[in-house]
């Protein structure tokens, strides 16, 4: 069986979609989304979001989103966790 390949561009106006559905997207592809505000309300509200993924046991995605949050020094602490753990 043949398989083609066939990439297009489209122009999509964002307009066009309800915020849920990006949202719900985005998070799909593994990003963090929160409302727009000041870096530091929005740094607590990713912390927040943290904190209640680590209260469902949603403990990788929890040190992951911590990860990128803390910056750079803490890239490893899912690793340095996981390790603790076992």
């Amino acid at each position: 069986m043949a398989i083609r390949t066939i990439e297009t561009s489209v122009e999509v106006d964002l307009g066009d979609f309800e915020d849920d559905e990006l949202v719900d997207e985005l998070e799909a592809r593994g990003y963090t989304v929160v409302k727009s505000a000041d870096s530091g309300d929005q740094r607590s509200a990713i912390l927040d979001d943290a904190a209640w993924r680590l209260s469902r046991g949603d403990v990788d995605d929890a040190l992951h989103i911590l990860a990128r949050t803390l910056g750079p020094q803490f890239r490893d602490l899912p690793e340095l966790v996981r390790k603790r753990m076992n």
